[in-house]
């Protein structure tokens, strides 16, 4: 069982953040991202320009934008802002948007929220049991609230506004009393939480927008799959991606610019990976340096390409345009052979699949190029794909610890004497097939002899090697005279 934390949700205060939003925007909007825009694990610690970010808004929706410098970002009912204000600042913290008007989208000022505690709630001796939330508690009437915005009045005053209007806020406990607050900045005050952009992010963002996009993938099961397919830096893998480039996002991250990532992809051309272009948070060295991605007709042993570019000829003059162009076609059809090279060399640590695709089919395919203990992992939104698959290859050798699993999660909410499951969670995020691929006995046993072989000539012409230039150290030493050997004596290496 997968145990996820909720927000906390606790009453927000804000505090004074203008000093730093001032040195912000007088040192410029990318001065922060210039001195220091990732981590040394290559994520993102500043909030960049011109890149996708993803907010939290207070209906604990997420919303992805692009802060453009110089533009004005709007949020709908919950107000605009300056995209200068926020390039260079944090991830994680919670900004309030003070002022402005969102129907003419005029932008706010930020300011910082930070969380304040039980403590500083009065303890009282409620019980909530004479509380009754029958609407006439509430003396300000919506129309009354509509006027008090429109006098100016709006953000943590409205919100104070509203307790003291309300006769059984008193009667609550503390922790109602803090439930009761939440809600209200919830509905009154203009906040949001810029998150990282990140493949769990992105895949909470869609599996709440249209599961379906991403085959009900959910984070918890993207993790699962992660996991199950043993993956880490330096690994060689196998992807198939059907859910827009997030798998092959999520394998890449765990990579760390490290190993190599090979996607197939089903067209002659280069995938329309939507979500992954969206993924701010991996560094271009990382997707240059490990992704490589072919298409399904390249994987054949005898596929020759139709339109091979030609070899410049030195008698011809092209303009410039035309040279380039032609120096990118023999760029791209080189990295593609190189990448089959690759497939077909084998010995690949794991094969991941999410995708509308037939299973056991694309598994018959690529096995061949799997090397020993390695994972195989296919996710459906459908059980009965995966369950074909667990039958065929339980009948056949070569394969251990087939499984299929349903990955199930429940939120918590974690507070002070108030940690509880959330009441209402999301019914399923499909299934996941994992195995393990392993030789026979002979091909085990033919392996076992061939890199032991190697490993032996490694060995022994290492060991000639250093026996070579122990001599030639020994004859160019000089003898007890001071005289060398002359130089037709000596073994040169």
């Amino acid at each position: 069982m997968e145990v996820q934390t909720a927000a906390t949700g606790t009453a927000s205060q804000p505090t004074s953040a203008s000093a730093v939003l001032a040195s912000s925007s007088s040192a410029g909007p990318s001065s922060a991202l210039e001195s220091s825009p990732t981590t040394a694990f290559g994520h993102l610690s500043m909030i960049p320009a011109n890149l996708p970010i993803v907010l939290r808004l207070p209906s604990t929706k997420h919303k992805p934008v692009t802060l453009t410098p110089g533009r004005t970002v709007s949020l709908g009912k919950f107000g605009a802002f300056r995209a200068d204000d926020l390039i260079g600042m944090p991830f994680g913290q919670t900004y309030e948007i003070v002022g402005g008007n969102p129907q003419k989208n005029k932008a706010g000022d930020l300011r910082m929220v930070a969380n304040k505690t039980l403590a500083e709630l009065e303890e009282t001796d409620a019980t909530n049991e004479n509380i009754n939330d029958d609407g006439e508690s509430q003396k300000l009437t919506y129309v009354d609230i509509r006027e008090l915005k429109a006098a100016g009045l709006e953000g943590r005053e409205l919100v104070e506004r509203t307790l003291q209007s309300n006769k059984n806020f008193e009667a609550r406990t503390v922790y109602s009393q803090d439930k009761f607050i939440s809600r209200k900045e919830a509905k009154h005050m203009k906040l949001f939480t810029p998150l990282h952009p990140d493949p769990a992010t992105l895949c909470a963002f869609h599996f709440e927008r249209a599961p379906e996009k991403i085959r009900y993938l959910r984070p918890d099961a993207l993790a699962h799959c992660l996991a199950y397919g043993s993956i880490r830096p330096g690994g060689k893998y196998i992807v198939v991606d059907g859910v827009g480039g997030l798998l092959a996002g999520a394998v890449l991250e765990r990579l760390g610019g490290e190993g190599r990532l090979l996607v197939i992809n089903d067209a002659d051309s280069p995938p329309a990976f939507d979500i992954f272009n969206t993924i701010s948070s991996l560094p271009k060295s990382w997707i240059d340096d490990t992704l490589r991605i072919i298409h399904w007709a390249a994987t054949e042993p005898d596929w020759q390409p139709i339109n091979v570019p030609p070899t410049q000829d030195p008698t011809r003059t092209l303009i410039e345009r035309d040279r380039n162009r032609l120096k990118k076609r023999r760029t791209a059809h080189e990295t593609l052979q190189a990448a089959r090279a690759e497939l077909f060399a084998g010995f690949f640590d794991g094969f991941l699949m999410v995708g509308n695709f037939e299973p056991l089919a694309v598994l018959e395919r690529l096995q061949g190029y799997l090397a020993g203990s390695a994972k195989v992992v296919l996710h459906s939104p459908y059980q009965q794909p995966l369950i074909e698959v667990q039958a065929e290859l339980r009948k056949r050798d070569g394969w251990l610890h087939v499984e299929v699993v349903e990955p199930w999660a429940r939120r918590y909410q974690v507070l002070p004497g108030r940690t509880h499951p959330e009441m209402v969670t999301s019914a399923t995020a499909g299934y996941i097939l994992s195995a393990i691929k392993v030789f026979d006995p002979a091909t085990a046993e033919s392996l076992a002899v061939a890199h032991r072989k190697e490993r032996e000539a490694q060995q022994a012409a290492s060991t000639a090697t250093t026996a070579v230039e122990t001599i030639a150290v020994r004859r160019e030493a000089p003898d007890n005279n001071g005289s060398a050997e002359p130089d037709s004596k000596r073994i040169k290496v």
